[in-house]
């Protein structure tokens, strides 16, 4: 018996290994070095499970596809093989698991932590289930049921997801797996998205008022490209904060709205939000697009989010009118050249316009934000790109950030009535 298979027989067990085993027969070695053991051993001993595109002669169908490689994991389970993933890909970069190892040198929180390849399981399991019984899930419908498994964090769901997605070239609809409505649209009056191109896209009615945005988008926003109704909008504002967008809608004279569709992500925006910004950029009804974010680098990040989105879908029409895109702010002279009225009823102004000092995790944050606007396959063409960048710049050079809330006092609703104004 050679020595390899003499180590594999004492420090494994039914193909996993056996850390009390391997202690018992070395008693004056370290953990690092019995890990390292099992890494080399393990290595020699793993099966690779692929995850590469997907194709129709291999396996006829996206759920064949899932199955297939989800049967892979678990007979290796089974039969207590060591493992790895590997997403098949132009790039070699990237963390694997080999399964059955120990973690090396973390303290026993790290331990109790879960793996990436815990959470790629249970996605694939997941969406095996649904594509089985014929049933339509949302995304968070499928995190919340494992949150502890994903850390609580669902940034980590969505990327593997989203992974998953990209490697194999399958659309999250073709898994039955929809985007959730996180987006909110408000229109002062009801109106209908059309397509002058497709006779077969049905017609999208968008109720008056706030509403979720329909989840229809998610597919075909690239046909809609009409507006109509009783009151068309012109105009497009894009705002980060849920709050202030409700602070718009429900205070601002809606008057002042009968042009203007108001859009807001809840944030960094999803798929959905993105895609129904995208429709309404190739509507020829629209002539400008205002975005509308905190002043901090999160908002520069969010605000190049959603204007890299509308330039790809702008850039690719041949159509001769193209919507306008701007930053709309919040933006360092908004506050710093702000007018601070005294009165009775706003003697609280001074003390309500909050400058938060940077922190060093927003220097980090800000030169990130720079490297990726400065990269950006539009800034050089595209002016509001450039605007991203000084902004952020300047955020820098003053070393504060603030909240879209802290502008007029906390009286935002006067503060965009004037610049919407502008546009009217």
């Amino acid at each position: 018996m050679n020595q390899y298979s003499e180590q594999s027989e004492i420090f494994f067990s039914s193909g996993l290994p056996n850390f009390n085993k391997i202690l018992k027969h070395k008693t004056n070695i370290t953990r690092k070095n019995v890990i390292e053991q099992l890494e080399y051993i393990a290595t020699k001993r793993k099966q690779i499970i692929y995850i590469d595109k997907f194709s129709k002669e291999l396996y006829d169908t996206s759920r064949n596809y899932i199955d297939t490689k989800l049967d892979f994991i678990l007979q290796a389970v089974k039969q207590g093989i060591p493992f790895e993933i590997q997403f098949q890909k132009n790039s070699k970069k990237g963390k694997t698991t080999v399964y059955g190892l120990p973690l090396a040198n973390c303290d026993r929180k790290e331990r109790d932590k879960t793996t990436n390849t815990l959470m790629f399981i249970n996605i694939l399991q997941e969406i095996s289930d649904i594509t089985r019984n014929n049933k339509l899930a949302v995304l968070r419908d499928i995190y919340y049921k494992n949150v502890s498994i994903y850390n609580n964090k669902q940034g980590n769901f969505n990327y593997l997801i989203e992974k998953l997605s990209l490697i194999s070239g399958i659309e999250r609809n073709s898994l039955n797996v929809a985007a959730s409505q996180k987006g909110e649209y408000y229109t002062f009056s009801k109106i209908t998205m059309s397509s002058t191109n497709n006779v077969n896209c049905p017609h999208v009615i968008l109720n008056k008022g706030k509403n979720l945005i329909p989840t229809c988008f998610n597919d075909s926003y690239k046909d809609y490209d009409c507006i109509s109704g009783e009151a068309i909008p012109t105009q497009v504002l894009i705002v980060e904060k849920d709050a202030v967008f409700s602070d718009i809608v429900n205070n601002i004279n809606p008057s002042l709205l009968q042009n203007w569709i108001t859009v807001s992500g809840r944030g960094q925006p999803d798929i959905l939000s993105k895609n129904f910004v995208k429709m309404l950029s190739n509507c020829k009804n629209i002539k400008n697009i205002l975005v509308l974010t905190d002043l901090d680098p999160y908002g520069i990040y969010i605000a190049l989010n959603y204007m890299s989105s509308i330039f790809q879908t702008i850039l690719l029409e041949s159509k001769m009118t193209k919507p306008r895109v701007e930053y709309l702010g919040v933006k360092i002279l908004d506050l710093l050249m702000e007018k601070e009225l005294v009165t009775k009823d706003t003697d609280n102004y001074k003390d309500n316009k909050k400058f938060l000092h940077y922190t060093s995790k927003d220097y980090k944050i800000s030169t990130n934000a720079i490297k990726k606007i400065t990269s950006s396959p539009f800034f050089q063409k595209q002016e509001a790109i450039k605007n991203l960048l000084y902004e952020c710049q300047r955020q820098m050079f003053f070393g504060f950030k603030a909240e879209l809330n802290s502008l007029k006092g906390g009286n935002f609703s006067s503060w965009i009535e004037e610049k919407i104004n502008i546009y009217t």
